[in-house]
């Protein structure tokens, strides 16, 4: 099977092959995805964050002038004293938002930026982990989306922090990081990863839908390659989603995408394809650490 060499790439890192600056430059310059990610520019805050989001899953892409662009434009337009907010204003910070900045951060290697390490203490000092927390963050702005810190706090935002908590977390960690990266980790668990502890239904709309990179949702393949990367991936509340990604298999052991997100500077990797070759490559390095 022939990938896009952004793929081939990102298999090659995964794998921990040692790679050449020009094998590197090569497969970033010849790939279709990133010609495409990299084609025009513009400095709306979600342009910027999507942009971002996809080019942090691709290896070494921090070494593109384009990249540096976008995280420079971030920087500027979207980092302030407590985190990553789509208004550059602290009061209008958002917990999916501030997260997924943190974590795209991370994948480029920038965990060292003073706004990341900023919206990691936001996530440590404010997110809520479990049920009844109650935040000492009162801005008014963030009581309009969700409910993402009243007494059952929004799923997305959760995760979402708890991945990003992971993925700093493999640079650098303290006592309290590391007390609410366990407590949030288990909170997703008891919900087996997806499922509403009330009745057992898909927690959000878009919980199931098979896709990638990540966008505003959380879904099922983020959380499996999250639970994949911990000593979790083997707790028996994994056991329905990994059955559940089973079930979608086709007879080539590819999958399909379920669902094309929508929204300015977004790119799906996959397009709308039967067998999507980078969800397909994601699901089946989750099974071969979930069967090991």
């Amino acid at each position: 099977m022939i990938f896009d060499t952004s793929l081939e790439l990102r298999i090659k890192y995964d794998k921990k092959e040692s790679l050449s600056k020009s094998e590197i430059t090569s497969l970033l310059k010849n790939s279709k995805l990133v010609q495409n990610l990299t084609k025009d520019i513009n400095q709306n805050p979600l342009f910027l964050i999507w942009k971002l989001i996809a080019l942090s899953e691709i290896p070494y892409s921090i070494q593109l002038p384009y990249t540096k662009k976008i995280v420079d434009l971030i920087i500027k337009n979207l980092g302030t004293s407590e985190g990553f907010s789509l208004t550059g204003n602290k009061e209008n910070l958002l917990p999916c938002y501030n997260a997924i900045l943190i974590k795209a951060f991370c994948k480029l290697g920038l965990q060292s930026n003073k706004i990341v390490k900023n919206a990691v203490n936001w996530i440590i000092n404010y997110q809520a982990f479990h049920r009844n927390f109650n935040s000492d963050w009162k801005e008014a702005e963030i009581l309009k989306h969700g409910g993402c810190l009243k007494s059952t706090p929004c799923y997305i935002g959760l995760a979402k922090s708890v991945i990003a908590l992971h993925e700093y977390n493999k640079f650098e960690s303290n006592k309290n990081l590391q007390l609410k990266l366990e407590e949030g980790t288990e909170y997703i668990l008891q919900h087996h990863l997806f499922k509403r502890q009330s009745n057992g239904n898909p927690i959000t709309k878009h919980i199931l839908d098979l896709y990638f990179p990540e966008n505003y949702n959380i879904t099922i393949l983020e959380l499996l390659w999250f639970i994949s990367e911990t000593d979790k991936i083997k707790d028996t509340r994994v056991k329905d989603s990994i059955e559940y990604i089973n079930e979608k298999r086709n007879k080539n052991k590819m999958w399909a995408v379920d669902y094309v997100y929508k929204s300015n500077g977004y790119i799906s990797f996959d397009g709308k394809a039967k067998e999507g070759q980078w969800i397909s490559y994601l699901i089946n390095t989750i099974q071969t650490y979930y069967y090991a």
